[in-house]
């Protein structure tokens, strides 16, 4: 079943993604910190969900993924990696 909301999730997911991968990070590294701060011998490690105040701006997010997507350097990588089929022109 696909939502209405489908698409901006993924359009998110893509462009965190590949803010991340193109210069080599983990964009996934915050689902396993709390894992990882354990196992490097930290004691007491509290782990709560969170959010950026600033991806709670539905326009300061529209203007950010409006540069992504005019970007050619990122249409290109997400084009080669097969994210998308075309660079959005």
């Amino acid at each position: 079943m696909r939502s209405r909301h489908q698409g901006p999730v993924l359009l998110n997911r893509l462009i965190g993604e590949d803010a991340f991968k193109s210069v080599g990070g983990d964009p996934f590294i915050a689902r396993r910190l709390g894992t990882l701060l354990l196992a490097s011998g930290l004691e007491r490690v509290e782990v709560v969900p969170g959010h950026s105040p600033a991806l709670s701006s539905v326009g300061a997010v529209a203007n950010f993924f409006s540069a992504r997507l005019a970007d050619v350097a990122f249409t290109s990588r997400v084009t080669r990696r097969g994210w998308i089929i075309e660079p959005v022109v």
